[in-house]
């Protein structure tokens, strides 16, 4: 229909509209987008297990530490907030569809950070010393992306 309100004479004879160039809204989106959402969650979850198992040096020493040791400092809370930070990089590794397996090894690993780190004292130092996060990360992640993308896209490429 023109601006008029009328249908113009082309489209009242033939009945027929003509497809316009532009995309449509509410159109379904591609396969690009899916592409740009597996690598924005493969790296969101390499960006998470940097910065809760490997954001921090000890100067000389070359020990690495991230936030979730620290956090683990508070009592009861600071475990349960690491491992909700552990179950969404479980919850993205579902979205990249992981593997059965691979998800049952990295709940595994998990369950273990949240048990021992409940420890008082020896578990800070679990904390320090195992690097869990980076561990789901190198498991769900690393072995995936190779099949979908180059190595120079694979967030993981360098290790988690």
């Amino acid at each position: 229909m023109s601006r008029t309100g009328t249908t113009p004479m082309s489209q009242q004879a033939s009945g027929h509209v003509a497809p316009s160039s532009s995309p449509v809204i509410g159109e379904l989106l591609g396969a690009d987008s899916a592409a740009r959402s597996r690598i924005i969650n493969e790296r969101l979850a390499k960006l998470l297990s940097y910065w809760m198992d490997s954001v921090f040096e000890v100067p000389h020493l070359g020990l690495k530490f991230g936030l979730d040791p620290i956090i683990g400092l508070v009592p009861i809370a600071g475990d349960l907030a690491t491992t909700l930070v552990s179950f969404y990089i479980l919850s993205l590794a579902v979205h990249l569809r992981v593997p059965r397996s691979t998800m049952a090894r990295m709940t595994l690993n998990v369950g273990i950070d949240y048990v021992l780190g409940a420890i008082p004292l020896l578990g800070n130092v679990f904390d320090f010393a195992w690097k869990s996060i980076n561990e789901i990360c190198s498991s769900s992640i690393e072995p995936w992306p190779r099949r979908f993308m180059s190595a120079s896209d694979n967030p993981c490429s360098t290790g988690c």
